[in-house]
């Protein structure tokens, strides 16, 4: 059953961001990319997990909760640096002190 509600919850979140993804009009996907690429911390999915990096003078703590809103990991990356975290196949969520983002590792 858990699985099930879990795999339901994948569907969804996969289908509501290109729902919201398809409705942005084009002049502000470019202001929404300009606007990422001066963000002092991103994060990026890659074949293992995701990539978190800092444009900052400071570190940056980054929280990884689960869909289902479970803490999975804490990270510490430092200012100007990048770090891959290996995670699992899934929907994650990624909090940092600017910021919250979905991320989905595939």
């Amino acid at each position: 059953m858990k699985k099930y509600i879990l795999n339901i919850l994948a569907v969804l979140c996969v289908s509501a961001s290109s729902i919201c993804a398809d409705a942005m009009p084009s002049q502000d996907q470019a202001f929404a990319t300009e606007r990422l690429e001066n963000e002092t911390a991103t994060v990026s999915p890659v074949s293992t997990g995701i990539s978190l990096s800092v444009k900052a003078d400071k570190t940056e703590r980054f929280y990884i909760f689960s869909i289902t809103g479970q803490l999975v990991k804490t990270v510490d990356v430092e200012a100007g640096s990048v770090q891959s975290v290996e995670l699992p196949r899934g929907c994650y969520i990624v909090k940092c002190s600017y910021w919250s983002k979905k991320v989905m590792v595939k």
